[in-house]
């Protein structure tokens, strides 16, 4: 099967690429897009996609604000609500590919655009690939509430070995390249398939002079890097106001990931500075 090196990707559109041999990871792509429509909250985002929160079994888009409102980039056979492998709760997203679209598209499920979170903050979620040798998955962090072009944050799930360890299904993310550019580092991490892991990035913009993001995997930190849009120089570097999942079409037979339980929480510092805005607020209000 001949695989994607470089992704080319189109606004808010179907991303689509040329279909390469991959023997590595080459992306230059930083941002995907704006989703779904904006969703007021309090600075913190949480889903585990549930009825409570109006999200109904099938595909998407579906859920009300604030937790719901996710949306597509319109590719109706990829992602959908499913109550077949959730992580607690009733229900979960999943990804299962497109077959209207060819191999190497870039399909993308989008959160509702939240409050944003301009200071440190920790970005969580549950993620089951069923099986590695087919499709890479992507976590994107971004703000384009806050009208940042680029991503904060961006973690792949690669479907094969990409540090030669001879185990497949690496996780690695865009970082530092080590000259003052960006480049896919390897955390020396894998996941293991059919079984659900936890992400979470704890991203600090304000640690040195390009903020700071930790990695953990089912909490075991397995990388330090540097907050992506602060290489580039972005509008509000580290700032996060949504969340979006790619998968590239490349699924063999059966194959699915299931998302659950995302959210996004400011630090204590953040919080306080929230609480802070909202006091100054009531009392201009005064």
């Amino acid at each position: 099967m001949m695989r994607k090196v470089v992704f080319a990707f189109a606004l808010m559109g179907i991303i689509s690429s040329a279909a390469f041999a991959k023997p590595a990871i080459v992306d230059p792509h930083l941002s995907v897009g704006t989703g779904g429509p904006a969703a007021a909250g309090p600075g913190i985002y949480s889903t585990g996609f549930e009825a409570a929160a109006g999200f109904v079994p099938g595909a998407l888009p579906t859920g009300v604000a604030p937790e719901g409102a996710w949306t597509t980039n319109g590719a109706p056979n990829d992602a959908s609500i499913s109550t077949l492998n959730p992580n607690g709760g009733a229900q979960h997203l999943r990804q299962s590919g497109d077959a209207l679209f060819a191999q190497g598209t870039g399909l993308l499920s989008f959160s509702p655009v939240f409050s944003t979170v301009f200071g440190a903050s920790s970005i969580s979620m549950d993620i089951n690939i069923s099986n590695t040798g087919g499709a890479d998955y992507d976590l994107f962090v971004q703000a384009p509430g806050a009208g940042n072009a680029s991503v904060a944050a961006r973690v792949k799930f690669f479907f094969g070995d990409n540090d030669a360890d001879l185990i497949p299904g690496d996780i690695v993310v865009l970082g530092s390249d080590g000259i003052g550019g960006l480049a896919f580092n390897d955390t020396g991490a894998d996941y293991t398939p059919g079984v659900y892991h936890n992400l979470r990035l704890e991203i600090d913009p304000n640690a040195g002079p390009n903020g700071t993001i930790n990695y953990f995997l089912d909490n075991v930190l397995i990388h330090t890097d540097v907050v992506v849009n602060a290489v580039v120089g972005d509008v509000a570097p580290g700032a996060v106001d949504q969340i979006a999942l790619l998968n590239d079409n490349f699924q063999l037979l059966g194959e699915t990931v299931d998302y659950d339980n995302i959210s996004v929480t400011p630090e204590p510092a953040t919080l306080a500075l929230l609480g802070f805005g909202a006091i100054a607020m009531i009392r201009r209000r005064r």
